[in-house]
C-alpha cells in the first residue's frame, strides 16, 4: 500500500502548494509493470533508450503478472501491458499495437519447405506458448471451428525459450510475429505463414482509474506509446 499512500499525498501536496509534481528531466521514481515476456521484449529496449534520454531518474520493475487486475487494484503495478477484449472497470487502457501470427521451424527442418500446408502443420509436433499455464489457444480455437486437431508435445510458460528449443528439434511454434521476427536474427530458426487464418489481437497497458490523472502516469504512459510507435 505504501507506493499508492505516496503517490496521493504528493498529488494533495501539489494541490495545497501549486507546485508541479513531475519533471521528467530531474524526477527519481519507480515504475512497476506488469507483463510477459512477450511484452518485456517487444517494448523494453525501445522504452530504456528513451528513458535514458528524457527521463535518466526513472527506473523500472518488471513483474509476470497473470493477476495483472488484482496487482493494478491493489496498487502492487502501476501498468500492466494485456492482451484483452475487454478492460473490467475501475480500469483503464490504451492500445499500443496490433499483432498477427506466424510459424516457427529451425532452418533445416526435415519436412518443411518454403510453404506449410495444413496436413503437414498437423502432422508436426507443436511447442505451445501458455504464460499461465492453461491449456486451448488462438489456434486450437480456431482448428477446433474446422474439425482438426493438432499434437501440443510441448507447452512452456515463455516466448522467449521457444526458439531456443525450436531451433534445435523439428517442433513448430506459433507466435507473435512482432517478436518472431527479431528472434530469426540471433536463433537459428525461420518463418512462414499459418496454413489456416488466425485473427489479430492488440496489446494495450492498463491502469487503475486513481492514476489517470496524476502527471507522472501521464508521462510513463506516454513514454511506453511513443517507445512503441519508434520501433
Amino acid at each position: 500500500m505504501l507506493p499508492a499512500i505516496s503517490r496521493n499525498l504528493s498529488e494533495l501536496r501539489a494541490t495545497i502548494t501549486g507546485e508541479p509534481t513531475f519533471d521528467p528531466r530531474t524526477a527519481q521514481r519507480v515504475f512497476r509493470l506488469g507483463a510477459v515476456d512477450y511484452a518485456q521484449a517487444a517494448v523494453q529496449p525501445r522504452l530504456l533508450p528513451y528513458l535514458e534520454q528524457h527521463a535518466p531518474g526513472i527506473d523500472l520493475a518488471i513483474v509476470n503478472a497473470p493477476n495483472w487486475v488484482e496487482l493494478l487494484n491493489d496498487g502492487q503495478i502501476d501498468l500492466a501491458f494485456v492482451v484483452a477484449p475487454k478492460i473490467p472497470s475501475p480500469l483503464l487502457s490504451r492500445e499500443l499495437f496490433s499483432d498477427g501470427f506466424v510459424c516457427m521451424v529451425r532452418n533445416k527442418h526435415p519436412t518443411v519447405g518454403s510453404k506449410l500446408t495444413m496436413s503437414q502443420y498437423l502432422a508436426l509436433r507443436h511447442l505451445v506458448v501458455a504464460p499461465s499455464g492453461a491449456p486451448g489457444s488462438v489456434v486450437d480455437t480456431e482448428l477446433e471451428k474446422r474439425g482438426k486437431r493438432r499434437r501440443v508435445a510441448l507447452r512452456v510458460p515463455s516466448f522467449l525459450i521457444a526458439p531456443l528449443i525450436v531451433g534445435k528439434t523439428d517442433l513448430i511454434s506459433t507466435l507473435p510475429e512482432r517478436l518472431a521476427k527479431r528472434l530469426t536474427s540471433i536463433h537459428p530458426v525461420r518463418l512462414l505463414p499459418p496454413p489456416l487464418p488466425l485473427p489479430q489481437y492488440t496489446l494495450s497497458i492498463a491502469w487503475h482509474t486513481r492514476m489517470a490523472t496524476d502527471p507522472a502516469h501521464e508521462w510513463i504512459r506516454d513514454a511506453v506509446a511513443k517507445s512503441v510507435l519508434d520501433s
